[in-house]
């Protein structure tokens, strides 16, 4: 039953296919005037011009209408290719400004989660070795570190809905954006990144209400929440300068043919677009 629905849904994509490709290109356009006048000559009671008859009669007309007609028909086709440039260029513009803001929106709020964790870690290590004489000055970290909290696990929050959201943003954006060829491959790239960061993001976050609770949670030994705290802080540093270099390289592609991507620049990321890295996290 399953193979039977996907052979008609292939059946059915390869039809619609032909079609488009029938109505919608001036190669498809001839194909389809020639297997109409193909049939016209063995099915119809009228006989069509032959392509000998149809010259002569190009000939008999006047040199004037010859030339008005001609210049008629390039002028008209300039004009559409160029609207329809113009337009495919637009489209892909606008694709791709969503796609690199969506991309640079999760950059910023790496950032900003970097500099939480890092803190969290200088805390966790000062805390070992705080004397009585520093107490003031801990105190103080302590109470603008609490602050802190409410913020870093929304932007957390916003982080993970965003990297979750990128498919979404793959499947409105890619079929205009895939026409420039080489868009596909830092897109894929930045999703893989995407994937590594979201396994490094899940650290502990205290859900504390004073500085005193806080504070015996930085002081008191865990393992685990060490680990998974330097991991982030080592692996989404990585992950956010690959994916600043990519998303750089997805809007120079957007913007194709106005500006054109070096060729050296993509053999010289075409490693790290396809290798596949492994994380600490």
């Amino acid at each position: 039953m399953k193979t039977s629905k996907r052979v008609l849904g292939m059946a059915v994509s390869v039809v619609l296919a032909v079609f488009i490709f029938l109505f919608s290109s001036s190669l498809g356009l001839l194909i389809l005037s020639l297997v109409l006048y193909s049939f016209v000559s063995a099915y119809s009671e009228y006989e069509p011009w032959t392509f000998a008859e149809l010259v002569s009669w190009v000939g008999q007309q006047k040199q004037e209408t010859i030339i008005a007609v001609v210049g008629f028909v390039v002028a008209f086709w300039i004009a559409v290719a160029t609207w329809q440039r113009q337009k495919r260029t637009e489209l892909r513009i606008e694709a791709g400004r969503e796609v690199v803001n969506h991309f640079l929106r999760v950059i910023d709020l790496q950032v900003a989660l970097e500099i939480f964790a890092e803190e969290f870690v200088k805390l966790r290590r000062d805390g070992a070795s705080i004397s009585r004489t520093d107490a003031l000055e801990w105190a103080y970290r302590i109470s603008v570190f609490l602050e802190r909290i409410p913020v870093a696990r929304a932007q957390r929050k916003e982080l993970s809905e965003l990297i979750q959201g990128a498919h979404t943003v793959k499947q409105r954006n890619v079929p205009v954006l895939v026409s420039t060829g080489f868009f596909s491959l830092p897109f894929q790239f930045s999703l893989k990144q995407l994937g590594t960061l979201q396994e490094c993001i899940w650290f502990l976050i205290p859900e504390v209400v004073s500085g005193e609770e806080l504070a015996r949670i930085v002081l008191a030994p865990n393992e685990p929440l060490d680990r998974r705290l330097n991991a982030f802080v080592k692996t989404s540093p990585l992950v956010r300068e690959k994916m600043a270099g990519a998303v750089g390289g997805m809007w120079a592609f957007a913007q194709y043919p106005m500006i054109k991507p070096s060729a050296l620049a993509v053999l010289m990321n075409a490693k790290e677009w396809f290798l596949d890295e492994r994380s600490d996290c």
